[in-house]
């Protein structure tokens, strides 16, 4: 089963829970997210949050949006995601010059 509740090889929509919670007019919190799907697009739709440094709280900014329409894992990929870009954006961590091969022995 997909993480957004499709069935394998079936079209599981243009993000569901975002679409059920506009159509529930709940928005969830951090305290409280809202639906269940831990879908990517928690994740993706969050990821410009770590550009955003003049948001009261944009250390938390990114799971503050995934949490909207988002749970568990979805919102905590979300809260790793944006501080990852915020990071990189300030040139606190840097990525490797070259490509690295994960799967290389030694």
């Amino acid at each position: 089963m997909a993480c957004d509740g499709a069935s394998p090889g079936q079209a599981a929509g243009s993000a569901p829970a975002t679409v059920a919670a506009l159509q529930g007019r709940t928005a969830g919190t951090l305290h409280k997210p809202v639906g269940t799907s831990i879908g990517a697009h928690g994740l993706t739709r969050s990821l410009p949050a770590g550009l955003c440094d003049w948001w009261p709280s944009s250390d938390n900014f990114g799971a503050e949006i995934s949490a909207l329409t988002h749970t568990g894992g979805a919102v905590d990929a979300a809260a790793l995601g944006s501080t990852l870009i915020r990071l990189l954006g300030e040139g606190r961590i840097r990525l490797p010059q070259r490509p690295v091969n994960l799967m290389a022995d030694g």
